[in-house]
Parts: structure tokens; sequence; C-alpha cells
């Protein structure tokens, strides 16, 4: 258990310097996919709500609290909810293929800033959360969705050549007797 922590904190740690640098060289007109909140749904897939909420809240409350300190615990909760609910319904949702998932992670990214940004607009015009949806999240969400979809798909067939030590089967796909 202790490596499994060890080693999601880790990816966790590259996967910030990665969207912290790297991505800003694939964004388009300012519209970059979101690495993190793709791992986080990666995790609670794999280990399920408890530990997509747990996981959620830990790498929430390091962002919130590296780039938007004043609104601290906003992205903790954002990004608890997007664990637990990847986790929780994942189970429930056929998942199998990468356009599945694709879909699963556009919808969950749209929950999430909702959650975000509709919490931190509180007391604001409602024209701003509305703006920020349609210009930054449902184009964002499509691109982590695009490209989190695609990321699956080759590290699965990665996977499946024997590549990639390990499994990618995890509690999705072992509830389901894959």
């Amino acid at each position: 258990m202790a490596q499994k922590i060890i080693k999601y904190l880790l990816v966790f740690l590259l996967v910030t310097i990665l969207q912290s640098t790297v991505v800003d060289a694939f964004s388009i007109q300012g519209i970059k996919p979101d690495l993190i909140l793709f791992f986080l749904f990666y995790i609670a897939l794999k280990e399920g709500p408890v530990w997509g909420a747990i996981w959620g809240f830990i790498f929430g409350l390091t962002i919130d609290s590296t780039y938007t300190p004043l609104q601290l615990g906003i992205g903790s909760f954002s990004q608890a909810s997007f664990g637990f609910l990847a986790g929780n319904w994942g189970d429930k949702i056929y998942l199998e293929t990468p356009r599945s998932k694709s879909l699963f992670l556009f919808s969950l990214v749209i929950i999430h800033d909702i959650l975000r940004y509709g919490l931190g607009r509180i007391g604001d015009c409602g024209l701003a959360f509305w703006h920020l949806l349609l210009t930054k999240t449902l184009p964002a969400a499509a691109y982590t969705a695009i490209l989190g979809g695609g990321i699956y798909y080759l590290l699965k067939r990665q996977a499946e050549k024997g590549y990639i030590i390990g499994s990618l089967k995890g509690k999705e796909e072992a509830g389901r007797g894959a």
C-alpha cells in the first residue's frame, strides 16, 4: 500500500510539472488539456470512489495552495467530487472502449468545472459563469477527453503487447470479469 501511495505521489508530481510546462506547447487558442484530471480519472477507475475522493482532495488542495490560495478548498471539493463520481459511476457504466472512457471523462470534467467555477463565482454575475463554461470548460473538456482516450488506448495496447509491466486491469475491469 505504501508503495502505491508513493507511486501515485511521484506520478502526480510529474503530471503537475508536465501540466505547468509542456502542456502549454500543446494549447490551442489558450485551451489546454487537464492532465491532472485525467490522472485522477485513472486512479478513481482503478481504485474506486473512496480513493478517488481522497486523491482528488489531495490533488485539489495541493493545486489550490499553489496556484489559487484565495479560493482554497474549492479545488479540493471539486476534485474530490470528480474522483468520487469517477470511481462510483465507473462500475455502473460500460467503459470498455476508449471512446466510452472519453465520453465519461468529458462529462466528469464538465461537472468538475461547474463545481469549481460555480463555487468560485458565487455572488458574481451569472454571465461570467456561462462565459467560462462555454469558452473554457467545453473546449478543455473535449481536449482532455480526446487526449485521455488516446493515452488510455495507447497504454492498454502497449500492456496487451507486454511492453508495460503490470496490468491496466484495476477495479474498473476486474468487476466485469475482463
